[in-house]
């Protein structure tokens, strides 16, 4: 099931006449079980931040069918698989925010994919350590893991899906359309970066090189970079995403997009993207040449 969209370093606006026709509605996030380990911050951050809708509320897998309703929406985690002409597969993680087709209600049947009519997206980086055991996870509606993905995924945090949340109601509401392939900067904000610390979460690095010797590693990566920077833990990144210091910002990478690989920088406290940058090639690694030039793109600001 591959869509057209419109896509915004974070977050793929997919429909923005449909998302207009739910606004007085309510939102429902569905897992198959909401007692995994850590739910709780998940759970609080969408309860705090999502304010897209009059409500939200958190509901199982199972208890869909007696949700379903006219002018109501719904965030799951899924994933497709493509197949190209050859017979290699690519399988595409996101965050679907979505509504029902017309078609659904005059139907009668079980919701399936084909019923789901996307609002918006947000981009899924797999684990490259555990894609071997995706093959494992059935193709359908709902994968069946918990809404911390049980490891599968990098960067994939409750305080990174607080400013997940925030870009994708920006966005919504200033109804704008950015293509993931228009590269984008602003450059106020990125001047704030030339002249701060630039932090980059560890797991963007996660490669069996980096594991064989972090340093080494690091210094490949971010050798040729002119500017400040700090590899961090995921849990220290969150904690500064909690504590909501002003100018402070982090570098996201997704790679095994529908759009390639993508470079975003995001402020800390608001959520915004500030640059973007993608790359239609097929890696799973972050290299060289991509921080080469962020740091040539900085380096190009006048201060």
């Amino acid at each position: 099931m591959l869509m057209s969209a419109n896509i915004y370093g974070q977050v793929k606006i997919v429909d923005i006449k449909a998302f207009k026709k739910i606004k007085n509605g309510h939102t429902h996030v569905i897992e198959f079980k909401w007692d995994f380990k850590g739910s709780e911050k998940f759970f609080g951050v969408i309860k705090k931040y999502w304010k897209a809708t009059k409500s939200v509320d958190f509901i199982k897998a199972g208890e869909l069918k007696k949700n379903l309703k006219r002018g109501d929406s719904y965030f799951s985690l899924e994933h497709y698989i493509e197949v190209n002409e050859k017979g290699d597969s690519s399988v595409y993680f996101y965050l679907n925010y979505w509504v029902l087709t017309d078609n659904f209600y005059t139907r009668h049947v079980d919701v399936s994919l084909i019923d789901e009519k996307p609002i918006a997206q947000i981009p899924l980086s797999v684990d490259t350590m555990v894609l071997k055991n995706v093959g494992k996870i059935q193709n359908g509606v709902y994968p069946r893991f918990d809404f911390d993905g049980n490891g599968y995924f990098t960067n994939w945090y409750s305080g990174i899906l607080k400013n997940n949340l925030l870009e994708l109601q920006r966005r919504l509401k200033a109804g704008k359309e950015i293509d993931l392939s228009d590269d984008f900067a602003n450059i106020e904000e990125l001047k704030k970066v030339k002249k701060g610390v630039l932090l980059c979460p560890e797991e963007n690095l996660w490669a069996k090189n980096y594991w064989k010797d972090k340093n080494e590693y690091e210094n490949l990566i971010f050798g040729n970079y002119k500017f400040r920077y700090k590899v961090i833990s995921n849990v220290l990144l969150e904690e500064k995403i909690k504590a909501g210091y002003d100018n402070t910002y982090y570098l996201l990478f997704y790679h095994n997009t529908t759009a390639g690989k993508v470079i975003v920088i995001v402020n800390a406290l608001t959520g915004e993207t500030i640059y973007s940058s993608h790359k239609l090639v097929n890696s799973f690694y972050l290299q060289p040449y991509e921080i080469n030039a962020l740091s040539d793109k900085l380096d190009s600001i006048a201060d």
